[in-house]
């Protein structure tokens, strides 16, 4: 578990440190137009205008209308060298040229930073269109699941250690993966939510089948 822990928050800090350090806004711009073609074929033109929309309402709601993007960038447009100090005239151009170019760099790392936000919510939503048909696959498949541990009690059937465990400590990781899928610096399936019902499924599936009979 621990191990598992481990892998998620380096996998966790590498994809961030992407995302905000080293990608570009335009490229991130051109991800999320690609991807957003991509729901229009799943789900429709309606569908995809449907997740647009409530993206941006969200995204107005609870960061523009909050005034939080219009701050991030106005702590960028203080000059680090002011005009009005009395030594910005002795300042070498090299030292000006440099802090304008911090300036720009800060400013992209901003907007990268809030078209980030901006598709994680794309991918929520996204994710949230297929919670119904998620939760027609995971029911099942616990049910099922069940009724195969009390048929091999019955029968004393063979429920396999091996199988149980290793399901058990891949469920803590794949419960994960979506946080990893939302911040994906990559435009992504949008059936890739389903795919992960399906997986959550099978795991359960093979975990309470082979529930260790207590003793």
């Amino acid at each position: 578990m621990f191990k598992l822990f481990i892998i998620l928050l380096v996998a966790g800090i590498i994809e961030l440190g992407f995302l905000f350090f080293v990608a570009d806004s335009d490229m991130l711009e051109v991800v999320l137009t690609n991807e957003v073609e991509k729901v229009q074929y799943w789900f429709g033109k309606d569908g995809a205008n449907s997740i647009v929309k409530k993206t941006n309402s969200i995204y107005e709601t609870a960061f523009v209308s909050t005034g939080l993007v219009e701050t991030s960038f106005a702590l960028t447009q203080a000059s680090l060298i002011s005009e009005d100090d009395p030594l910005f005239e002795n300042r070498s151009d090299g030292i000006i040229n440099f802090t304008e170019h911090i300036q720009s760099w800060l400013n992209g790392r901003i907007t990268a930073f809030w078209r980030v936000i901006y598709h994680a919510i794309v991918r929520l939503y996204i994710f949230v269109e297929w919670v119904p048909f998620i939760v027609l696959l995971t029911l099942p498949a616990v049910v099922e699941g069940l009724v195969r541990r009390e048929i091999k009690k019955i029968s004393f059937g063979y429920s396999s250690p091996v199988i149980y465990n290793a399901a058990l400590q891949t469920l803590p990781f794949t419960i994960a993966l979506p946080a990893i899928y939302l911040f994906l610096p990559m435009d992504s399936s949008p059936i890739i939510p389903l795919l992960w019902g399906v997986l959550m499924s099978g795991l359960q599936f093979f975990m309470f089948s082979n529930l260790q009979k207590r003793i």
